[in-house]
């Protein structure tokens, strides 16, 4: 039988885990969105990801729709769920992880003004949720291999 003890630390590590794996997965979005920029514009990847580095998440979406407007490919369903993926993105990276009481799930807490507890402003760290957010980002990855990256031979498609 688990203690109290066993269960807050497993709860911690699968939160943990969750946020982790989100962050590597919206890595992998954020560098396939550059690397169409980069097919769309013919230009090297590696002057692309150098001219964008500090560059946000977000700009770096708005730019690939407005390139890929321009070249008439519609990204339209994935610039919108990728900017959802960057404010989640923003809200783990800027703000506390965090139980508040011990017998409450892990939130991801930030300060809200119009919000009178400490740390107002919750979303709780529910596996399932993070799971839609993996499918969306996967969705996203293969949308943009077959629109961009495939066609301009940039990737091949796997077998």
């Amino acid at each position: 039988m688990k203690n109290t003890s066993q269960e807050n630390d497993a709860q911690r590590d699968l939160a943990f885990h969750l946020i982790g794996r989100f962050i590597h997965d919206f890595g992998m979005v954020e560098v396939s969105a550059v690397e169409s920029i980069a097919a769309l514009m013919n230009l090297e990847s590696r002057h692309v990801h150098f001219l964008l580095k500090k560059t946000g998440a977000g700009q770096k979406f708005e730019l690939l729709r407005e390139i890929a407007k321009h070249k008439n490919i519609d990204v339209k369903d994935i610039v919108g769920p990728a900017l959802k993926l960057s404010q989640l993105r923003n809200m783990i990276a800027h703000n506390a992880v965090a139980r508040i009481k011990p017998s409450m799930a892990f939130v991801i807490a930030s300060a809200d003004l119009d919000d009178k507890r400490y740390l107002g402003k919750r979303m709780e760290v529910i596996e399932k949720d993070f799971d839609k957010h993996r499918v969306t980002a996967m969705d996203i990855g293969r949308k943009l291999s077959e629109r961009i990256l495939i066609p301009s031979g940039r990737f091949k498609p796997s077998a």
